[in-house]
């Protein structure tokens, strides 16, 4: 599995959109939403592990897990999103927490 996640509004994230890894489809989305937490679209995404060759991948209980840029197709619309390895997480609650000036 990688976790997606972008701070991108447009276009939105459904689930189901294939997702490119150097112009080489790897998988693609199961599953789409924004994330209030974390203030981002997010999505997960199931993906053929080979296709991952040459991408840094760790296995960490703590810390930052390390992310690397992939594409997905949205309506024939390519958007680049963030990828990672491991659950995306606000550990602490920052954004949570913060409270809005406005």
């Amino acid at each position: 599995l990688l976790y997606l996640s972008t701070e991108k509004t447009e276009p939105v994230m459904l689930g189901n959109e294939p997702v490119y890894l150097n112009d080489q489809l790897i998988g693609k989305t199961t599953s789409a939403s924004f994330g209030h937490r974390l203030k981002m679209q997010v999505a997960i995404a199931q993906v053929e592990r080979t296709m991952l060759s040459g991408v840094v991948i760790e296995n960490r209980v703590t810390g930052p897990a390390p992310t690397f840029s992939v594409e997905i197709d949205i309506a024939g619309q390519r958007m680049q999103v963030e990828a990672c390895t491991q659950p995306l997480f606000d550990p602490a609650s920052h954004n949570a927490r913060q409270v809005s000036s406005d």
